[in-house]
């Protein structure tokens, strides 16, 4: 008897899945699927949809370049220690400026020129920066 009723409970708990579920009223504008899968369940997929499609902003990238100069240096090692903090405040910069719309930056090759200034060579480096920029257009 036990048997039975834990019997008839299960068979009934399916039905009810599966014929008596409620259903939310689907809007005429909503695509439905129906798909079976082998175990005999059944699922109903519904999508809300305005009946536009809103069409993605255009992308596009700017790219642009920047000459990035060192300080004047009686040394070679610290005329290029100053081109590498410009180099250094120049990303940073357009990091801040630009955010996660920064998709390129380079400071370049530096080059070093040298100067005499009275009895003194003076050194500088310096470099063409690139860099590329992710617009949002219409």
């Amino acid at each position: 008897m036990k048997t039975f009723i834990l019997l008839s409970a299960i068979l009934f708990s399916q039905s009810v899945m599966a014929d008596d579920a409620p259903t939310a009223p689907a809007a005429p504008a909503a695509p439905t699927t129906t798909s079976n899968s082998q175990s005999g369940e059944r699922t109903i997929l519904i999508q809300e949809s305005t009946g536009k499609k809103d069409s993605p902003a255009k992308v596009f990238v700017e790219s642009g370049t920047e000459e990035i100069s060192g300080s004047p240096e009686a040394g070679v090692k610290p005329a290029y220690r100053t081109w590498e903090q410009k180099c250094t405040e120049w990303k940073n910069e357009l990091e801040r400026r630009n955010g996660k719309n920064l998709l390129v930056v380079s400071c370049g090759s530096p080059k070093r020129t040298s100067e005499r200034i009275q009895s003194d060579m003076s050194y500088t480096y310096h470099s063409t920066g690139k860099y590329k920029i992710k617009v949002l257009g219409k």
